[in-house]
């Protein structure tokens, strides 16, 4: 099987499972609201997003070994991921040891960032129960899937994490529902994601039954040093990350209370859920570009990037901009109107959205053709910067103060400076056409936003079902119609339109296919 296809492969079980996973979630949460409440969402959110922080103790480890396991992989030397593999166990053990001595340090201090939990039950015990969760997901076989994904076969455990977010989202809606629980549904989660982590240990050794072998030869001085290297530089960036993404909702909980935070929770799904959707298709294409930097010209390997920054701007601005006009109206409609925050905060939840999002191509790059180390001062400014900014203005903005403090540290480090380490280091070449591109796309994004509400802020004076399906598709046909016209003279559009063609032709070539072999 060829980079295309499997590459394709990966991008469809990602749709199919996202889709089918992010449904399930929202149906989810929303029993979850309207059985114990915007407390219990909110409490959700924080220690997710303390655990999120911990998940620092990984430092990168992960993705560092994997990516030293595509040249290995391609070059079918069983010996050396052998080794890889044995030292990604070995990190792993550890790092789950670590998360929970960080986490039983950190107990003491729930008091402080949980400012109204009256309303809460359990507080102590639920806490305990999201250890006992990040702790299992580092433990408990989880290191031995990374080599399907290094491997290309990332639809492999899609499938397999399709099937277990179902029985995990079903089972879940299950006990709020006859028990209104918490605490059995927090516990439902760690048993599935044990069973997950067993299942897929068991799959990697199916496919590659020699990582069971006991013969391990120690890594040369020379690989670990450059493993090394690239953690150090890999652990800043996980950092400037959780730090970007993080610390939201427990400054929030801190300075304004963990029902603001079930409030702010309803918008920040909504961008995790466009998140996930547009990465559907750039992580499923990492490995592949790992693959490519390996084996290819850096003429081929810039002109892919050109190919993908462009998909990059078409989905998330599509999304951004469809974000912008339906997440208000949506969540007044299903959660009801008291759980609408200020149009500023949507607006800011969408400009996050669309200035991170046009940075993936860079990042899928950056991380797929390892400059881990290269970077590494650069997160450690960002973090820094926006956790000081977010308690500067956090005190007169609240939410919107903390969303804007992500913005603008973004702007200032990671924006400008891993676009430059990516054309400095692998295409040799100036980045200032990249950041003139950049800007170009924000352009269009604006404006199809700033049309598309003109029209449907008239279609939504009568706020309904109906005509908020009727801003959805006029919002989509604006959108698309507003990218044609403002980029159809672009050369990357149309290398663009040449990469869905090809990839619209393997569909049907795989489909048209499996019916052949189904008649005969």
């Amino acid at each position: 099987m060829g980079r295309t296809e499997k590459a394709l492969y990966n991008i469809l079980f990602s749709i199919a499972s996202n889709v089918l996973i992010l449904i399930l979630k929202f149906f989810n949460r929303t029993i979850l609201l309207w059985t114990l409440g915007e407390a219990y969402l909110g409490i959700s959110g924080l220690f997710s997003s303390i655990f999120s922080i911990l998940d620092l103790a990984e430092l990168g480890i992960g993705t560092a070994i994997t990516f030293s396991m595509y040249k290995p992989l391609a070059e079918k030397d069983k010996e050396k991921v052998k080794s890889l593999m044995q030292l990604y166990k070995k990190s792993y053990v550890m790092i789950g040891i670590v998360i929970l001595g960080i986490g039983i340090l950190l107990f003491p201090i729930l008091p402080y960032i949980i400012k109204d939990k009256a309303e809460l039950v359990n507080v102590n015990a639920i806490y305990l129960l999201y250890l006992v969760q990040a702790v299992s997901s580092y433990c408990f076989f989880s290191y031995k899937s990374a080599i399907i994904g290094a491997d290309q076969k990332e639809y492999k455990i899609t499938r397999l994490n399709m099937i277990c977010q179902m029985i995990n989202a079903v089972l879940q809606c299950l006990v709020l529902l006859v028990f209104h629980s918490f605490v059995l549904f927090v516990a439902i989660n760690i048993a599935v994601t044990i069973c997950k982590n067993y299942i897929s240990a068991r799959m990697a050794e199916k496919l590659y039954p020699y990582i069971k072998e006991a013969d391990i030869q120690e890594l040369e001085i020379e690989e670990k040093t450059k493993i090394k290297d690239n953690i150090k530089g890999m652990a800043l960036y996980k950092i400037s990350s959780k730090v970007l993404s993080s610390t939201d909702n427990i400054i929030i909980s801190a300075f304004i209370g963990v029902a603001m935070v079930g409030k702010y929770e309803n918008y920040n799904y909504f961008w995790m859920v466009a998140i996930a959707i547009c990465t559907m298709f750039f992580n499923s294409y990492t490995p592949s570009i790992g693959n490519l930097y390996a084996t290819e010209m850096k003429e081929k390997v810039e002109e892919f990037f050109k190919t993908l920054n462009f998909a990059n701007f078409w989905i998330y601005g599509f999304f951004s901009v469809l974000l912008y006009i339906l997440m208000s109206p949506f969540i007044e409609l299903w959660f009801g109107k008291r759980f609408v925050l200020s149009n500023t905060i949507a607006i800011l939840v969408v400009t996050n959205l669309a200035t991170s999002g046009l940075q993936n191509a860079v990042i899928t790059y950056k991380d797929a053709c390892g400059l881990f180390y290269k970077g590494r001062y650069r997160p450690a400014c960002s973090a820094i910067l926006n956790l000081v900014l977010s308690l500067i203005l956090v005190k007169n903005w609240g939410v919107a103060g903390v969303i804007l403090a992500t913005i603008i540290s973004r702007f200032l480090t990671t924006w400008w400076f891993d676009a430059w380490m990516v054309y400095h280091y692998i295409f040799e070449k100036s980045p200032i056409v990249y950041y003139g591109k950049y800007l170009y796309h924000l352009f269009c994004i604006g404006l199809s936003c700033a049309i598309a509400q003109m029209i449907c802020k008239k279609i939504m004076l009568q706020l309904n079902w109906g005509t908020f399906f009727v801003s959805g598709i006029v919002t989509a046909l604006i959108t698309l119609l507003a990218f044609f016209i403002l980029n159809f003279w672009m050369r990357d559009f149309h290398s663009f339109i040449q990469l869905l063609k090809k990839l619209i032709l393997k569909i049907m070539k795989k489909y048209s296919g499996s019916v052949v072999k189904t008649k005969i």
